[in-house]
């Protein structure tokens, strides 16, 4: 691959090309990795770039092409592009899980400030239990029983590599909407089943007792008034039902209400000591 040209030095582990960053890393080259010649050669001049092609190789001005591995660590160094950011939040729960000066992880994924050379010279301002940080990248230690490393971002926008188990990972916008959808599909689920039994526990069967609500079918009953289902049927108006003294009408679901039997009966008697009263008032006056 030619040389490039338009690559800005940020740091001697750091560079931007194309308005993407690259940190320096270790190991083979891969496809899309830059590689800064540490020689100075009339066809590979020190501090020019060049980028990794499909095969884990470079070409320099003469053509001659070089396969990045760990025996060109003295002559190059190799940057890769750092990708998204995880971006979701955390919750510090134990920050004696940070790594402090684990530089290999940090300058591997992409965020070498993420540690110092030595906790003495480490100016940054420690994480605390408690505070809410953004997830950049992780990747596993080295040694794998010691688990997966997280490299988090402070609200001050400093970064520190931890441990998983020093963070308590909140949830994203996305799982969040996802659990309430979730939630929302089961509040309907249990909506629909209590509409059901209310419905079932409302209609009206044969021997049920209701009040009148509305006048029924041929105006035998009006609102109040106390009535038992002697016949149900399929038609629009499916209620034949019956008052106390044997008068019978029709009636569709709207005109009737249904109550239990105690209410009838507490109904029925309520309307005979009404009808009463009114009969002793008369008989005093007489």
């Amino acid at each position: 691959m030619a040389q490039l040209s338009g690559v800005k030095t940020i740091s001697s582990t750091e560079i931007e090309y194309g308005g993407k960053r690259y940190v320096k890393t270790e190991g083979f080259g891969e496809p899309g990795d830059i590689v800064r010649s540490d020689w100075d050669y009339s066809y590979l001049p020190q501090g020019t770039f060049y980028l990794v092609g499909a095969e884990g190789s470079f070409a320099d001005l003469d053509g001659d092409v070089y396969e990045v591995d760990t025996e060109m660590d003295d002559e190059i160094t190799l940057f890769r592009k750092v990708t998204g950011k995880d971006g979701r939040k955390a919750e510090v729960i134990n920050r004696g899980r940070v790594y402090t000066t684990y530089k290999r992880f940090a300058e591997k994924h992409g965020y070498p400030d993420a540690a110092v050379n030595s906790d003495s010279t480490d100016s940054r301002k420690a994480m605390k239990n408690g505070d809410i940080v953004t997830l950049l990248t992780r990747g596993t230690h080295e040694n794998p029983s010691w688990g997966t490393l997280w490299i988090v971002e402070t609200a001050e926008g400093e970064r520190f590599i931890i441990n998983e188990g020093g963070l308590r990972i909140l949830p994203s916008t996305s799982e969040i909407i996802a659990q309430k959808r979730t939630e929302l599909a089961a509040l309907t689920a249990e909506i629909t089943a209590l509409e059901t039994q209310l419905a079932e526990e409302q209609a009206l069967k044969v021997g049920d007792w209701a009040r009148v609500v509305s006048r029924t079918y041929n105006e035998e009953f009006h609102h109040g008034d106390i009535v038992r289902v002697i016949t149900v049927d399929s038609s629009d108006i499916p209620y034949q039902v019956e008052s106390a003294g044997g008068m019978t009408d029709w009636a569709c679901s709207t005109s009737l209400e249904k109550i239990t039997p105690a209410d009838a009966r507490a109904a029925l008697i309520a309307s005979i000591d009404e009808l009463f009263g009114g009969e002793e008032a008369v008989a005093s006056a007489a």
